[in-house]
């Protein structure tokens, strides 16, 4: 029973490791196409493509974002109610 809380709460350190990591890639790409869309701005670019590439990664980053906070909610709403969880 101690295994597998332990096991669960291994689980869910990857899975918030791996929502930091995410939430930092995130933060990198808003800050660039904050640049990209400022050049736009300035100089008229036709660099809309990459622009569109930028918010394209930025919109799989929100998702995954989304999918493992779900697998968090998920994970912790098993074990709510587990007493065994709770040591």
């Amino acid at each position: 029973m101690v295994r597998a809380s332990y096991e669960k709460e291994l689980d869910i350190h990857d899975i918030k490791k791996r929502l930091l990591e995410t939430n930092e890639q995130r933060l990198e790409l808003i800050v660039k196409l904050g640049e990209i869309t400022n050049s736009v701005l300035r100089k008229s670019d036709a660099e809309l493509t990459l622009l569109n590439q930028f918010t394209d990664q930025l919109l799989n980053l929100d998702l995954e974002i989304y999918q493992l906070l779900c697998k968090i909610d998920s994970v912790t709403s098993k074990c709510k109610d587990c007493p065994n969880c709770h040591l």
